[in-house]
């Protein structure tokens, strides 16, 4: 492997919130090609989970993973709510005795991408999409440990 393309790999990994998706058109608008997306499948650097996304090789990943790549690099307007965002904000007072429900929202006519809906996340994805509030009204944003996501306020929840 040339040094410019073990650069990239570089710069691809210094870009890359750890834990999160990575999508095929953001690693394209940091100038890693197709062509050189599969290379780096090829080599084991990354990893299909679904069609049209990757994660590191070995690396874990989790549903806020996920959603971090719709939101920041698909820029898709869908975002935690309900219990959900109440869960993330230390307000959901309720003791979780199965598989974990999660509750994402977004406008009506968005969709969510089937490499999300088909991983499995170790939790159960209910997806509603809404007119009833505005877009953009009663959103936070919520830090995890190396990346932040979008979720509903507690009002807006």
């Amino acid at each position: 492997m040339n040094t410019q393309k073990e650069s990239k790999i570089k710069y691809l990994l210094d870009q890359h919130s750890q834990g999160t998706v990575l999508l095929p058109s953001w690693m394209e608008s940091i100038g890693i090609s197709r062509d050189l997306q599969k290379v780096y499948r090829k080599y084991g650097w990354l990893e299909t989970i679904g069609t049209g996304a990757f994660k590191r090789f070995n690396e874990k990943i989790t549903w806020e993973g996920g959603l971090y790549a719709i939101q920041k690099e698909a820029e898709l307007p869908i975002h935690p709510g309900g219990l959900t965002a109440l869960s993330f904000q230390g307000l959901g007072h309720y003791v979780r005795m199965s598989e974990e429900m999660v509750y994402l929202f977004s406008q009506q006519k968005v969709i969510l991408p089937r490499w999300f809906l088909n991983y499995k996340w170790g939790a159960k994805v209910n997806y509603v999409q809404t007119s009833l509030l505005p877009e953009n009204v009663g959103l936070t944003d919520f830090d995890l440990k190396t990346y932040s996501i979008t979720i509903s306020a507690p009002e807006r929840a």
